[in-house]
């Protein structure tokens, strides 16, 4: 029997618009287009993709997330998934790459890493934090 993984023999993904330089920020869309070449598309019953920046963090974004991700959705295409991912309001400024795709079937998965040729999506955030220099506890009777 063959499976997802060894039936899919490429994936083209496709950014809508190409976001170049373009910065963005929190609650902002990123649209991808995720195209299947071959095997059982037909089983596939979920996609989603993965972004990720290497950019070290700051101290004024404190537990800031460097990745992020979002699910797609079947287009009329069966061999088409479209993906609107939402930019989440505790990112990390940097470049982000998308790094992952993820498919399923009712019984099995298959992840997908590498380079889609899509350009890289810059993002700052202006939202800030500075915590405090100093946390004092004591114990009350």
């Amino acid at each position: 029997m063959k499976t997802i993984g060894t039936l899919l023999a490429g994936i083209a993904l496709t950014a809508l618009p190409l976001h170049g330089q373009v910065v963005r920020h929190p609650d902002q869309h990123l649209r991808y287009n995720v195209a299947l070449a071959d095997g059982d598309i037909d089983k596939i019953t979920s996609i989603s993709v993965h972004l990720v920046t290497n950019a070290p963090a700051t101290p004024d974004k404190p537990g800031a997330v460097g990745q992020f991700g979002g699910n797609c959705q079947k287009s009329s295409d069966p061999k088409v998934w479209s993906c609107d991912v939402t930019i989440p309001k505790n990112v990390a400024d940097g470049d982000y790459r998308l790094a992952e795709i993820d498919m399923g079937t009712a019984q099995f998965g298959k992840s997908y890493n590498g380079d889609f040729h899509v350009p890289l999506v810059p993002i700052q955030n202006s939202n800030t934090f500075t915590p405090p220099s100093k946390v004092t506890v004591t114990e009350q009777p």
